[in-house]
């Protein structure tokens, strides 16, 4: 694995429920960042809260490790951060960071269908870095839409 070190990351198994958005093709998920189960005082200065963070999901029918090794690929300030198979199933998930924003890939075998309800918007400096990564992201396929 590229751009990082394999650890197994323990997902909580307690969420504090999901949404389905149909009107945005989105849901929601929200987790605890720590134990649900507060054992200290929320007032209390040694309490540690966690900030909110936003977290997108890359739901893929069967190719989400690729996915996430092409993107590792194609940004320079990017790292793996685990991954999770089972031996099972089809389904499996990769976590990984590019530009210090963290995305989580997963291989959720066709349901719900792939679709291309997501845009991702990259900020780049300038001409020369725009078409760095036009030309990376559309290497190999996909489809041209305007580009600045």
């Amino acid at each position: 694995m590229s751009g990082g070190s394999l650890r197994v990351m323990a997902k909580p198994l307690v969420s504090y429920g999901n949404k389905y958005l149909p009107n945005f093709g989105l849901s929601v998920e929200l987790f605890p960042a720590k134990n649900p189960h507060r054992t200290c005082d929320q007032n209390s200065p040694t309490c540690e809260d966690a900030m909110a963070t936003v977290h997108p999901f890359l739901w893929f029918n069967l190719d989400a490790e690729a996915a996430r090794d092409f993107y590792l690929s194609v940004f320079k300030n990017s790292r793996a951060l685990g991954a999770i198979e089972f031996t099972d199933k089809p389904h499996a998930i990769f976590d990984f960071e590019l530009e210090g924003q963290r995305f989580t890939a997963l291989n959720a075998g066709g349901v719900p269908p792939f679709n291309e309800r997501i845009s991702l918007y990259i900020e780049t400096g300038d001409q020369e870095e725009t078409d760095y990564f036009w030309n990376a992201l559309t290497a190999g396929g996909g489809s041209e839409q305007p580009c600045g």
